[in-house]
């Protein structure tokens, strides 16, 4: 696995997670398969799981609020920017080809920000 002390360029993958209704075998299968040490962040967050290497973090691992109403489990790729403004006003200029608008700022990640994309199509 490759690490990144710098930057990732402008549009470069840079942060991956898991959103499933069963995070406990989610982080156990992960762990044993992948190696992965995971990070409980604790309830005010979620309990959103910050999987590392190596102390080198990852990946992340949550639920959905309601899970009640959760979509079925997805990975969702995140991407860098080094406008994180500009970046979401530019999705949010063009609706006729944003099909569900941008789903947020993540904070946190090392050397990064990043981006949770809108679904869109060309």
């Amino acid at each position: 696995m490759s690490t990144r002390e710098t930057p990732w360029p402008v549009g470069t993958p840079n942060w991956a997670d898991l959103m499933t209704t069963d995070r406990e075998a989610s982080w156990a299968f992960y762990s044993q398969v992948l190696g992965w040490q995971i990070q409980d962040t604790g309830p005010e967050m979620g309990n959103y799981g910050l999987a590392s290497v190596n102390g080198k973090m990852v990946a992340g691992i949550g639920t959905p609020p309601d899970p009640g109403q959760a979509p079925p489990p997805a990975w969702t790729t995140y991407l860098a920017t080094d406008d994180l403004d500009k970046t979401i006003e530019a999705i949010h200029s063009m609706p006729e080809r944003c099909l569900c608008g941008c789903l947020g700022r993540i904070h946190n990640l090392p050397g990064s920000r990043a981006v949770r994309p809108s679904f869109g199509q060309d």
